[in-house]
């Protein structure tokens, strides 16, 4: 709403070798707008959050400086699956895998009314985990439908899931 250029300029604070710009400042005539591509690379992150903030400079009275909060989450929450499921074929394998998790975390059991069936703690695995099916007390448990999350050292829920057992 104003009649002048606006000189503008963009720098990260702290910087993070995460992201990047495809430009750092430019100036605008009046009415006119202008894209910023940011790109984000997790190449050789750990799982986990990433926080960094954009702040933009310019000579615009009103606001001279605006802080723009950024969150990157590097996680692998959609290649971890169980099988089989259904579980427990008659004829079949009495074992459950949880398949591609992270080197370490938690593997949590429920049942549909949100009851802990099971957890399990695993360090240094081989990115599967094999189950019995067995609750907290050592008992099997029934048929039916079951959900899980998978959590990884730190605490972040990195995938959310069900399974079924038939006995």
């Amino acid at each position: 709403y104003g009649d002048a250029f606006l000189t503008w300029s963009i720098s990260e604070s702290p910087s993070a070798d995460w992201l990047s710009l495809d430009t750092t400042g430019g100036w605008l005539n009046p009415g006119d707008s202008a894209s910023i591509t940011i790109t984000f690379d997790a190449t050789g992150l750990n799982l986990g959050y990433y926080y960094d903030t954009l702040v933009v400079s310019s000579n615009d009275p009103n606001n001279p400086t605006i802080n723009i909060p950024i969150q990157l989450t590097v996680y692998t929450g959609d290649k971890i699956f169980v099988y089989p499921s259904p579980g427990f074929p008659r004829s079949g394998s009495r074992v459950l895998t949880f398949a591609n998790l992270p080197d370490e975390g938690k593997i949590y059991v429920y049942t549909l009314s949100g009851s802990l069936v099971w957890k399990h703690s695993f360090t240094n695995i081989d990115k599967y985990y094999s189950w019995n099916g067995k609750n907290q007390f050592g008992n099997d448990i029934a048929s039916g439908v079951y959900f899980y999350h998978v959590e990884n050292k730190s605490g972040d829920v990195l995938k959310k899931g069900k399974f079924a057992v038939v006995r």
